[in-house]
């Protein structure tokens, strides 16, 4: 009720870890509490509490029915711990965070640990019976058959600072399919039947109006949340480049330094980074964003093209290129996208390496309602270095693109889209020129 859900979506989604808002169900919060508390009574070293803890043990073997008993669970769970101790290697062992930083097992810990062993193990039982109740429910367990999604921020502190109420509706009503689209409306009784306002087709689905809608399409509707996502990661694609030139000319400037370490002393190993800047360092790395329809592969690689990938890092002096297409598809879809996006652009990626280049072709995909792919992480891996970084940019990006479905969703029945401005488009910035870059294009 607090987050306006209809009553046909399965409120189970909410407390799913991945995808969902991390919340505590109070069935397993309960149930969590009775297994501690029949724990702590077996582990008690009083002779009385000991005696009412075996009574009730001897009751509960007793009985012949269905009802959900703690000792019961607490045994099974204690069976569980106690075979994966003894026969399962390490290696396999799905352990617990307690477990596997303080190398913890569940013999030799302590009482307080070996409960939170136990709580652990009885959270992702109920979990995954959970998964296996909203996979039996074709339309509300959807979502949990979309590939290819990585785990979002759905945390209930997230979704109450950044995100308003409606957006926060809207979202997880999307993701249990029971928005009141045109079909569903006719589903649950309320109208007979309609027809999409604007491209007139007689099926409506909540799909259609964020993804396949004709009208929509050529309308601009779906260009402008692709737009919008790419200018909220414009700025920090040209800091990239930027403290690329700028780290590479530091480097040759200051003298190397020999560090000695004391006979006897370990030293600590540098994480080294795996992005592009790192592989083929140079000073004269520049990025080109399509932001205005303006041509994003460097006339230098003297290929005629019309194609225009979204964004195109290059060092004309290494003759390595970069780009990184985006697609904003429906969740379930992503993979084709990155199928068909792969094809489109596979000729233009022979061509550049038949002239020489050392080409890295990606394509990274953020969903209709903000799920992030896993070839968004591997793109921003390969130009960013920082994870923090990183994170923080695919939690903005994943924001735009909700608030801009949002918005094509409330103008599904509006013939006239004025979209407001969400994210200020950035000027087109001109990377600094160093004397290597400018001898590589007087070469070129």
């Amino acid at each position: 009720r607090l987050l306006n859900i209809n009553k046909p979506a399965s409120p189970e989604s909410l407390f799913l870890p991945t995808p969902g808002m991390h919340l505590t169900h109070p069935t397993i919060f309960l149930k969590c509490m009775q297994v501690v508390k029949q724990h702590i009574l077996d582990k008690s070293d009083d002779k009385i509490v000991k005696y009412v803890s075996m009574r009730d043990r001897y009751k509960a073997k007793s009985e012949t029915g269905r009802l959900w008993r703690p000792i019961r669970v607490l045994d099974a769970i204690e069976a569980d711990l106690k075979w994966e101790e003894k026969y399962q290697p390490k290696s396999t062992q799905v352990l617990s965070q307690t477990m596997s930083l303080n190398n913890i097992t569940f013999t030799t810990g302590t009482k307080k640990e070996q409960r939170g062993l136990i709580t652990d193990r009885l959270k992702r039982n109920e979990i995954e019976a959970m998964r296996i109740r909203l996979f039996s429910l074709c339309r509300n367990g959807n979502f949990l058959t979309w590939d290819s999604i990585m785990d979002t921020d759905l945390t209930w502190k997230e979704m109450i600072f950044d995100l308003s109420e409606q957006v926060i509706a809207f979202r997880h009503n999307a993701i249990s399919m029971s928005l009141p689209s045109m079909s569903n409306l006719r589903r649950w009784g309320i109208r007979r039947g309609g027809v999409c306002a604007l491209c007139k087709q007689p099926t409506v689905t909540a799909a259609h109006v964020l993804s396949h809608c004709s009208t929509s399409l050529f309308g601009g509707r779906y260009t402008w949340r692709h737009d919008n996502v790419l200018a909220c990661l414009a700025n920090d694609f040209y800091g990239f480049a930027s403290r690329a030139n700028r780290s590479f000319r530091k480097s040759h400037n200051i003298p190397s330094i020999i560090s000695f370490v004391k006979s006897g002393a370990t030293t600590t190993k540098t994480q080294q980074s795996h992005t592009i800047f790192h592989k083929h360092p140079s000073d004269d790395w520049n990025v080109n964003i399509d932001l205005q329809n303006n041509p994003t592969i460097p006339p230098e690689t003297n290929i005629d093209t019309l194609l225009r990938p979204d964004i195109v890092f290059f060092s004309l002096f290494n003759k390595v290129l970069l780009w990184g297409e985006l697609t904003c598809p429906l969740e379930r879809n992503m993979v084709d996208a990155r199928l068909r996006k792969e094809r489109r652009y596979n000729r233009l990626h022979k061509d550049l390496c038949l002239n020489g280049w050392n080409v890295y072709p990606m394509t990274f995909e953020i969903g209709d309602l903000g799920f992030i792919s896993r070839t968004t992480h591997a793109f921003f891996a390969k130009v960013c270095d920082k994870s923090s970084q990183r994170k923080h940019m695919m939690k903005r990006a994943s924001t735009v693109a909700l608030r801009s479905s949002y918005y094509i969703w409330m103008s599904r029945s509006k013939p006239l889209f004025s979209p407001p401005t969400l994210v200020a488009r950035p000027s087109s910035r001109t990377i600094t020129q160093s004397s290597r870059q400018q001898k590589s294009q007087t070469t070129y």
